[in-house]
């Protein structure tokens, strides 16, 4: 199980290490794997969950909302929110699904 984990937490940085390179800015393909992991674990807890979910396990935001039992709009304004925080935390100017 230790193991699976930190497969899929290698797997999620890696997933949104290239979405971070794939911003226009240039610095975005400098963005440090450690940087990601702590720009992730400062955001609030359901919020990282949101995260690894659409971008690790690769469900789509209606399926995280059902299984977190949440209303679709509040997973998809949670998600734009968690987005834009990791925007700003890593300095970039996109950051997309």
């Amino acid at each position: 199980t230790h193991r699976r984990t930190l497969h899929r937490r290698s797997a999620l940085h890696d997933k949104l290490r290239e979405e971070l390179a794939s911003a226009p800015r240039s610095s975005a393909a400098d963005v440090d794997h450690l940087e990601v992991r702590d720009a992730i674990a400062r955001l609030d807890s359901l919020d990282q969950e949101i995260i690894r979910l659409s971008y690790w396990d690769g469900f789509t935001l209606a399926q995280v909302a059902r299984m977190l039992r949440l209303a679709d709009g509040t997973v998809r304004s949670r998600h734009h929110r968690a987005l834009r925080s990791l925007r700003e935390t890593l300095g970039l100017s996109t950051l997309t699904r």
